[in-house]
């Protein structure tokens, strides 16, 4: 508060200063691009922050990441439904694939580190729950498929978790995260805000 008081001081001061006609033109420019600058502030506040062009760099790279994600949600769904161990250990290698593609991308912004890490978590309880669900299934294990699907849907919930924050941490404000149905299939989702 001291110092946008002080600003507004220094202001007032070249203001005057400028009416009564003893301040230099360099000075009166200061104070013009110091007025641009208070009025940006406020008008940065207003709309709320900006993301820097390295959050917005990172979040493009993440982008077919977390599409491809989706689409192997759909793709277990599928081999679920139809009891095709192949498929399911098909899409685990797929999660897989997915992490190390995500493991690639650096540096991560610091305002980013906290969903990446989640991020990085869902996807690697999403690689070893499916890989588990194989297993299980295979050697006809109830108590093992019921944990690893328990992994993999703690997989899908760290997954939408990070993909929300990391949509809330830009845009416009209050935009609700949609949560797709797991046996709905394919949905596109807008990692940035406005974006299809």
């Amino acid at each position: 508060m001291a110092r946008s008081v002080s600003r507004f001081a220094r202001l007032a001061l070249a203001i005057g200063l400028l009416g009564i006609g003893t301040l230099p033109f360099e000075a009166h420019a200061r104070s013009v691009a110091q007025a641009a600058r208070v009025q940006s502030a406020r008008a940065a506040r207003g709309a709320g922050a900006r993301q820097t062009t390295a959050v917005l760099v990172w979040q493009g790279k993440i982008l077919p990441i977390v599409t491809d994600v989706y689409a192997s949600l759909s793709d277990l769904s599928v081999a679920l439904q139809n009891r095709d161990y192949n498929g399911i250990a098909t899409t685990g290698d797929q999660f897989a694939g997915e992490r190390q593609r995500f493991d690639l991308i650096k540096p991560t912004p610091h305002s980013m580190s906290n969903a990446a890490k989640v991020l990085d978590q869902g996807l690697r309880e999403l690689t070893n729950g499916t890989k588990s669900l194989v297993v299980g299934l295979r050697d006809s294990d109830s108590a093992g498929s019921q944990r690893a699907a328990n992994q993999v849907e703690n997989g899908l919930k760290l997954f939408n978790q990070a993909v929300g924050q990391i949509r809330r941490m830009n845009g416009p404000v209050a935009e609700p995260t949609v949560i797709p149905n797991p046996n709905a299939g394919p949905v596109p989702t807008p990692i940035i805000k406005g974006l299809p």
